[in-house]
């Protein structure tokens, strides 16, 4: 599942690394409202690592 999320996060690979990460922050801003920082951890992680071999 990590590994689609991260392909479907791939189109934004136009975007400067900065505004990326601005993104990220945002979406893990949004997360950790809703659930504790250790399962947005858990979460969040592998998406990311995916997210960076795709772009």
């Amino acid at each position: 599942m990590s590994a689609w999320v991260g392909e479907k996060l791939a189109v934004l690979d136009y975007l400067d690394p900065w505004v990326l990460n601005l993104v990220l922050c945002y979406i893990v801003a949004a997360l950790t409202e809703m659930t504790s920082n250790t399962a947005t951890c858990t979460l969040m992680m592998p998406i990311v690592a995916n997210l960076v071999r795709f772009v």
